[in-house]
């Protein structure tokens, strides 16, 4: 339990939060790397989360301890139909560009979280 990653947001109402169980018949290492490398969005989900601008954003890979991170941000880019629909469930505008972020944290053995997010461009995107 003590390198369980802590999950503090997960026991706060104040956000919201999905997980759930899924059984996935392949090899785990195949599932962290489907959900390290979310380039197959662009293609995978076109009609909802994919965009060009996911492919031609330039990764950043670092290491943490036993910690391996991938970030990929964008900036000042339209925001497809499923963010589009996250900011007006918001009441912000969703024909406007956002700075987009993806953020894939994996821990071993197999521990994988996903930050993702979108802010109208230039107000308040990822820190």
């Amino acid at each position: 339990p003590a390198r369980l990653p802590a999950l503090a947001w997960a026991e706060d109402p104040a956000w919201a939060h999905g997980g759930g169980l899924y059984h996935i018949r392949c090899d785990y290492r195949l599932m962290i790397d489907n959900l390290m490398d979310l380039t197959h969005e662009t293609y995978v989900h076109a009609s909802s989360i994919g965009q060009k601008e996911i492919d031609e954003a330039l990764p950043k890979t670092t290491s943490h301890g036993d910690e391996v991170v991938t970030s990929r941000f964008m900036e000042n880019v339209m925001p497809p139909p499923f963010w589009q629909m996250a900011l007006r469930g918001n009441g912000l505008a969703d024909d406007v560009p956002v700075d987009r972020w993806q953020i894939c944290r994996f821990t071993p053995p197999s521990h994988v979280m996903i930050e993702v997010g979108v802010a109208h461009a230039g107000h308040g995107g990822y820190d």
